[in-house]
């Protein structure tokens, strides 16, 4: 439970810290909905696979087990993140 709690308030501060942004792909290539700069999309995360999130985007667990990993290189603005656990979307701006 405390690695959850961890690991989620690790990705909250990491991807809504840092200001606005804009959209991105995940590692399969797909990126944004259909809406573009008209609102926000959503992604389901899939168990496994790694996505690209930028800043202004959000990681929001659907399930109370959802886990994820948040790879992050100093100097860039993307992070990757990992769903591990549980079900998850990305919510982009």
């Amino acid at each position: 439970m405390i690695r959850y709690l961890v690991i989620t308030t690790t990705a909250l501060l990491l991807l809504q810290g840092c200001g606005g942004g804009g959209g991105g792909t995940s590692a399969d290539g797909s990126g944004s909905s259909s809406l573009g700069s008209l609102g926000p999309s959503q992604i389901d995360m899939q168990p496994n696979q790694s996505y690209t999130v930028y800043p202004g985007d959000k990681v929001v667990k659907t399930t109370d087990n959802a886990e994820i990993t948040i790879s992050h290189t100093d100097g860039h603005n993307e992070s990757t993140v990992t769903l591990i656990a549980g079900e998850a979307q990305i919510i982009r701006k």
